[in-house]
């Protein structure tokens, strides 16, 4: 059977027997619903990594993150013209599988504009963002000791963003966590936003609790 040539989008959910068969020349838009989907389609998802703009992944798993930027050879697979991209993750209240989150190398995203991964950032280091420092506009992001290490180094670190126009900061607290290691990083994330020459908004969040929000008239010169 050939693959439909005309078809554009794509929405997967509860699919426990996903195959992966032709592929689709035109997708450019992915949904995936992981809760009940078998893991083959991340595959799929990569084999359209040349195609697809839209990528929205929801219920996947943690440990499972790397299979959508790692092929069969472990090899990082570019999705070179997806600019927006949303991740559901599972796992964010677990310490246990957050400490397995890994590094992975290489530019899965280069053309990212758009990043939502307000569950639980998937990855140890700038996987998700390496390669989109001159693309990326908006930025929503579950924020940890870990995230904070390698996102927020040093108060000018989201300069390199060049068009950054809005942030979400989602402070994750888990178990161990103290409320002056929270306020630690709300201070950093602030900092950093207030050296963004193009920031226009922000918006710090903890979950299940309060939500502080700074706009472009409230942006302070430092």
């Amino acid at each position: 059977m050939h693959a439909p040539t005309s078809l554009t989008h794509i929405e997967v959910t509860s699919c426990p027997a996903f195959a992966v068969g032709a592929t689709i020349p035109c997708l450019r838009s992915l949904v995936l619903n992981m809760a009940g989907t078998h893991t083959s389609a991340l595959a799929f998802a990569r084999q359209h990594a040349q195609t697809l703009v839209k990528l929205v992944v929801k219920h996947i798993h943690v440990r499972d993150c790397p299979m959508l930027v790692l092929d069969e050879l472990n090899k990082c697979v570019e999705y070179a013209h997806v600019q927006e991209l949303r991740l559901d993750v599972l796992g964010a209240y677990d310490p246990e599988l957050v400490a397995q989150r890994v590094c992975v190398q290489g530019t899965p995203f280069p053309s990212l504009q758009y990043l939502n991964c307000g569950s639980l950032y998937p990855f140890a280091n700038n996987t998700l963002l390496r390669g989109a420092h001159h693309t990326l506009r908006v930025l929503i992001i579950s924020i940890d000791t870990t995230v904070v290490a390698w996102l927020l180094p040093g108060a000018t670190c989201l300069r390199k963003y060049t068009r950054l126009a809005g942030m979400e900061a989602r402070i994750v607290s888990r178990a161990g966590v103290s409320d002056t290691q929270n306020i630690a990083i709300h201070a950093r994330v602030l900092d950093a936003a207030f050296q963004s020459p193009h920031m226009q908004w922000l918006r710090i969040k903890y979950p299940n609790s309060h939500v502080t929000e700074y706009s472009s008239k409230h942006k302070i010169k430092l």
